[in-house]
């Protein structure tokens, strides 16, 4: 079994990172370097640069919370009904 380098090790959290975020609204992954490349339904999309990608990812897991927090709202509403 071949060990993975310091790199390599942070390019396989950089990839499993991206497509946790990703995965919260809808998308995947399709690549990772140095931007992020994915898929929202049928739809491609690519970042091509980290920079940009480091500015969105946040952007995009405040999206899915404030998605999760609607859908508990609308449950408990019902619940309450």
């Amino acid at each position: 079994m071949t060990r993975l380098t310091k790199q390599e090790k942070q390019i396989v959290a950089d990839h499993t990172s991206a497509r946790e975020i990703l995965a919260r609204v809808g998308a995947t992954l399709s690549g990772r370097c140095p931007g992020v490349s994915f898929f929202v339904g049928s739809t491609y999309m690519d970042i091509t640069d980290e920079t940009t990608w480091q500015w969105i990812a946040p952007l995009l897991n405040e999206l899915a919370d404030l998605r999760e927090q609607v859908k508990e709202a609308r449950q408990t509403r019902r619940l309450e009904s």
